[in-house]
């Protein structure tokens, strides 16, 4: 199995606080984690194969970390983002960009141009696909953030996204099978 997290660049904290907290992650951890199926024939129950790959959001969208924080809320706002991967030059993961990061940037910075680098969180805690989905539950829950940037070559090169959204869908999902 790939490297299931991954802190990809060291940095300061650029906010006193993370937001996007699911508080129910434990119970969905717990749920996701049994990976329980309930249709198996003598009322046998076996864990479901649920992977990171499974419910993510491939091929997501990026911003430039030298791009305007002005123009990542505009992404934002276009494709209803709460989370938008921050990319270096080299196309690598770099941080994390949330509403509220844009949110204290806009109140502190106004009309000021300020790059995406100096709002984003660093550093990033990424995730390989092939990472079994209670395995991110845990991760997300562990260090109380809203989504994993999911990642190759052990946190460089950027496949998708997952995020507290995608593991209602899986949760959803795991409920329908009862």
């Amino acid at each position: 199995m790939a490297l299931a997290c991954a802190n990809v660049r060291k940095g300061r904290q650029r906010c006193s606080s993370r937001i996007d907290v699911f508080p129910e992650l434990g119970t969905i951890r717990r749920i996701i984690g049994r990976g329980l199926v309930p249709s198996c024939p003598n009322n046998h129950r076996r864990r479901a194969k649920m992977h990171v790959s499974d419910y993510m959001t491939a091929a997501p969208t990026t911003i430039p970390a030298s791009a305007d924080y002005q123009q990542a809320f505009e992404i934002m706002e276009q494709h209803d983002l709460h989370h938008l991967p921050v990319v270096d030059a080299s196309d690598c993961v770099a941080g994390i960009l949330t509403r509220r990061d844009l949110q204290l940037a806009a109140r502190c910075f106004k009309e000021a141009p300020v790059e995406v680098r100096e709002v984003m969180h660093t550093p990033v805690t990424t995730i390989a696909a092939d990472t079994d989905l209670a395995e991110a539950v845990e991760c997300m829950r562990r260090d109380r953030i809203g989504c994993l940037p999911v990642s190759e070559d052990g946190g460089r090169h950027l496949v998708g996204i997952i995020t507290e959204s995608d593991l209602l869908r899986a949760l959803a999902t795991l409920l329908a099978e009862r």
